[in-house]
């Protein structure tokens, strides 16, 4: 806790020319000033963190373990240096420059505090950031059967009972990123249009990432009951991914 002090400038002390207890004075303001000057923020789960800027840096705290999606957009073309760590981990990301891409890091968080930190130098324009995870509610809920079309950021969720098939079928012919989860399990991502020669270097490190070359992809399995969550984090911001889901 910081305690401000009401300095009396009136008292002997201070009419006096004392050069070391100024220098002081000067440089515990400077310190505090440094401090004051790093931003921070509180992340909320499946909701954006805008702008985040050059040393500044963004938490949550977890009652429980979690799996989890970090996603960080750049905004100019510059590479970006983060720090993202947790109770009992700890990663450093470098992204390439890139005008506008959107980068993503899935593994489960621990209960407790969860960070991330933007170490880069630039101060030009600031990212975006946001964390995502199955246990908030989507932005849209089928229940039996049906569709919808998603944008960057946006996501929907299904209660299956039996027999499920899930569809995802993108408009376009760039790469496109969908986390699937099924459950609170550890998501499953899913690269449309990509090529196993070339993957974009926003997607070649995630791990566990199904690689597929058609704009079509589709998982049938026997859940039983089971709530599927899905979040569309594509590389850039004008594409779109349609889902759909079928009780068989």
């Amino acid at each position: 806790m910081i305690r401000f002090l009401k300095l009396d400038f009136n008292n002997r002390l201070f009419s006096k020319p004392y050069p070391c207890l100024w220098v002081g004075l000067l440089l515990i303001i400077a310190l505090l000033n440094t401090e004051f000057n790093q931003r921070k923020g509180s992340l909320i789960i499946n909701h954006l963190y805008s702008p985040f800027y050059s040393q500044e840096y963004a938490k949550i705290y977890l009652e429980t373990p979690l799996p989890m999606i970090w996603s960080f957009k750049v905004n100019d073309n510059y590479e970006r240096q983060l720090s993202i760590f947790s109770t009992s981990w700890d990663t450093l990301i470098t992204t390439p420059p890139g005008n506008p891409i959107l980068y993503s890091f899935w593994r489960d968080a621990d209960a407790g505090r969860n960070q991330i930190t933007n170490l880069s130098n630039t101060t030009t324009e600031p990212m975006e950031i946001s964390i995502f995870s199955p246990v908030n509610s989507a932005d849209t809920t089928i229940i039996t059967s049906g569709s919808a079309q998603l944008k960057q950021y946006q996501s929907i969720e299904y209660f299956g009972k039996n027999f499920t098939t899930v569809r995802f079928t993108s408009n376009g012919n760039q790469s496109e990123l969908i986390y699937c989860f099924f459950g609170l399990g550890s998501p499953v991502p899913i690269a449309l249009n990509t090529s196993l020669e070339n993957i974009p270097p926003s997607i070649e490190k995630i791990k566990n990432v199904i690689i597929v070359e058609s704009n079509k992809y589709q998982i049938r399995k026997r859940w039983g009951p089971i709530r599927i969550f899905v979040i569309y984090l594509p590389i850039v911001n004008n594409s779109k991914v349609k889902v759909d889901f079928f009780p068989g």
